[in-house]
This record gives C-alpha cells, structure tokens and sequence, in this order.
C-alpha cells in the first residue's frame, strides 16, 4: 500500500517531460507498472525507448521487434486459436483510438460489419470486425470522454483505449453530438479536465470489478500540430491525470507509453514531411509501423520459428505463467 502511495507522490509532482524523460531512459516503466517484473521481455515493447531507423523500423535495445506486413500472411490469429489465446478485443475512446482498431482489423484482414455509414466514420458510434475461423472479433466504441459505464461486446478480456483530443480542444471545435457518452461536449476544457480525474478511476474500477477485464492497454497519446499546438499543454494535464490514477492499478493497466516515443521521433524526422493527415490525426502509413509493438505481444508467442531474442519469444515467461490473461 505505502509503495502506490509514494507512486502516486512521484507522478503529482513531476511535470510531464520529467516523466516522458522517465520512460525515455529507463528500459521500462517499472514506476507505474509492477507487472514488468514478471514478463519484462514482453511488456517492454510497450514501456520502452525505442530507435526510429531510416525504413521506420522501431528498434528497441533489449529485444528484437519482429516487423510485420501491412496484412497478417502467417496467420496468427489462427496460431492463437489453436493456443486457446482469445481473439476478442475492444477498442474505445476518440478518433485516434479508432485508426488502431482500423489498423489492427486491416492487419488481420478481418471482414467489417457495415450496420451505419461506412464511408464516413467519424461519428458512427460502433463498428465490429470479425473472422470465424479464428474466433476473432475487433470492436469500437466512439466514447471520447470515458464513460465509466460502458457497454463491452461479450467475451473481450483485452481492452485498448485512450485519446485526449476532446479533452483537450473547447467546445466549438467539436462536433455536437447526443448521447450519454458525449456528455461533457459542450463544458470548457478546464471543467472537463477536472472530471477527467475522477471519471477515468471510476472506469478502470468498473473494467476490473465489473467486467473482470484481465489486460487493460492504455495509450499514451500524442501532441497535436499547427493550429492546434496551442492545447497540447491540455494533453500534458491529461496524461499527468492519467498517469496518477493508473498508478492505482499496477497489476491490470499496461502503459502503452511506446506509442508516444515512436511519435515523437516521428515528428522530428527529417525528409518526411508532414506525419498528419490533419493536425490531429497521423497518416496511415506512419500509423502502422508504430503498431508493431502490439503485432509482437499479440503474435510473436505463439511463433515456433522466432529465436529466442525476439521480444514476447514463445519460450518467454508471458506465455507460460500470462497465458490465461491475454
């Protein structure tokens, strides 16, 4: 008890470089997330610095990255099935969150169920993937503002969420929409924020007790750009907030804080030109190479034919002691 408490200390009172600095240069973030004691090898794709190369491979210095096509051809989805790995995964929050639930089904190749408007996906409320054969099933849940009473798809152990954007931006940059899980819509961005806190412990506590999720994945977003640079001291209070209250919760909720470093690199690349489809979103073909941490944890234990210095290796100790909580 007196370690969380002096955890949480440690969070409140350093600014948000301080902490990014802490994930930078440490080879896990071991002060949020006690887990990494146990399965270091393969958490560490999450809570580690990486190396962008010049191909945009994410390097880290510990473990090697298997680097996966845009579409899955070795089927390891099936590879899971056969484990008795569940398939099923539920992604929520903003549009940010969305494209790595796109990312993701597009990886698995999985057939989307058009129940709205598929074109235009912005506002569709939720959209669902699946594949038979594998027993697998990527939902999403357009809910901006963490709603702590939201409603999971049957049988998902593995959840995904995050996005700060509508957090972070006033009212009049957002597009009204009704709805309980777009309550705080039209509140000025320091009201949100101060409920931000208590909304987002009140979720992690529903998704534990409630629902009995066994892996929650919380992803460190990223800034924005141009016009918007303006908020992204909001985005810095947002992930301070997050921070604390995760910190409450080491044994469940893994910090996805690689997300944010492979941006970062990304943003200061040179030759690339513009990362952002908008100033708010990262384009398509920057989006799935910093996916590739979560194509490691998802596939590579189960992969007969990786080496052992492959992260997440099917020897690693996350597939023998972790396996019923994936």
């Amino acid at each position: 008890m007196k370690r969380s408490a002096d955890r949480r200390k440690l969070i409140v009172s350093l600014g948000i470089t301080k902490l990014l600095a802490i994930a930078y240069f440490t080879s896990s973030w071991n002060i949020y997330n006690n887990r990494v004691d146990k399965i270091e090898k393969c958490l560490s794709v999450f809570q580690s610095n990486g190396s962008l190369k010049s191909d945009l491979k994410w390097e880290l210095p510990h473990c090697k990255l298997k680097i996966f096509p845009q579409i899955d051809s070795e089927s390891c989805l099936k590879r899971r099935f056969a484990k008795n790995l569940n398939n099923r995964f539920f992604f929520f929050g903003d549009s940010t969150i969305r494209i790595k639930a796109l990312t993701l089904a597009k990886f698995f190749n999985l057939t989307r169920d058009c129940k709205e408007n598929c074109e235009d996906l912005r506002l569709v409320l939720n959209i669902h993937w699946e594949d038979a054969d594998s027993n697998t099933t990527i939902d999403y849940l357009l809910n901006p503002f963490f709603n702590p009473y939201t409603e999971l798809p049957e049988g998902a152990p593995t959840v995904l969420f995050g996005g700060a954007a509508w957090f972070s931006r006033p009212p009049e940059h957002l597009t009204f929409v009704q709805g309980h899980y777009f309550d705080l819509l039209h509140l000025p961005i320091p009201v949100k924020l101060g409920i931000h806190k208590a909304r987002l412990d009140r979720l992690l506590n529903h998704l534990i007790t409630f629902w009995k999720i066994e892996t929650i994945i919380w992803i460190l977003p990223e800034t924005m750009l141009g016009n918007l640079t303006q908020y992204n001291e909001h985005i810095d209070i947002y992930i301070q907030q997050s921070l604390e209250v995760i910190s409450k919760y080491p044994d469940t909720v893994i910090v996805w804080s690689s997300w944010r470093m492979f941006f970062d690199q990304l943003k200061n690349a040179e030759g690339l030109g513009s990362i952002m489809s908008d100033d708010v979103h990262v384009k398509d073909q920057y989006e799935f190479p910093g996916m590739q941490p979560l194509l490691n944890f998802l596939c590579n234990p189960v992969d007969e034919n990786l080496d052992s210095d492959y992260c997440c290796h099917k020897s690693d100790v996350f597939l023998k002691e972790e396996k019923k909580n994936l």
